[in-house]
C-alpha cells in the first residue's frame, strides 16, 4: 500500500517540492530540458524537440496536455488561456536554449548545436540556434 505524505508532513523538503498550477504548470519547462545530470547536449536535444509546438489550434492542444499531463486540458484552462500562456513557455523555452548554446560553445562543443541546427526539421529551431550561435 502506498502512502502519500503532505508537504507539512515531510518537513522542509515537502514544502520546497510544491507542483506547479495554473499559469506555472504551463510555463514550467520540462525536466528532460533542465535536468543538470543530463547533459547539456541532449537537453538542447530536448529544448529543440520542443519547437514542434506552435500557436496552431491543434498543436497548442497537444503542447497544453504535454505540459500538464492532463487528458483534456481545456476542461481546466481556457483556449484563449492557453493561447495567452504559450508566448511565456516560448520564451523561457528559448532562454533555456541560449544557455545551453553558450554552455557547449565554453566547453569546444560548438560541432553539437551547428548539427543541431543543420538536422533540426523545425524551421524555428533553426533560426533560433543560429541566431544564439551568433550571439551567445
Amino acid at each position: 500500500m502506498t502512502t502519500h505524505l503532505s508537504s507539512t508532513s515531510q518537513g522542509w523538503l515537502g514544502s520546497i517540492e510544491k507542483k506547479p498550477t495554473g499559469r506555472d504548470l504551463l510555463t514550467a519547462l520540462p525536466e528532460a530540458m533542465t535536468d543538470p545530470f543530463t547533459s547539456p547536449a541532449r537537453r538542447l536535444e530536448e529544448v529543440v524537440e520542443s519547437f514542434r509546438f506552435s500557436r496552431d489550434p491543434l498543436s497548442l492542444l497537444e503542447w497544453a496536455t504535454t505540459q500538464t499531463g492532463l487528458a483534456d486540458p481545456l476542461g481546466e484552462f481556457t483556449r484563449h488561456e492557453l493561447e495567452q500562456t504559450f508566448p511565456f513557455y516560448c520564451h523561457r523555452r528559448d532562454a533555456c536554449l541560449r544557455e545551453l548554446v553558450t554552455t557547449l560553445k565554453r566547453s569546444g562543443e560548438l560541432a553539437v548545436v551547428q548539427r543541431l541546427a543543420s538536422e533540426t526539421r523545425y524551421p524555428s529551431a533553426r533560426k533560433t540556434l543560429l541566431e544564439a550561435i551568433r550571439t551567445c
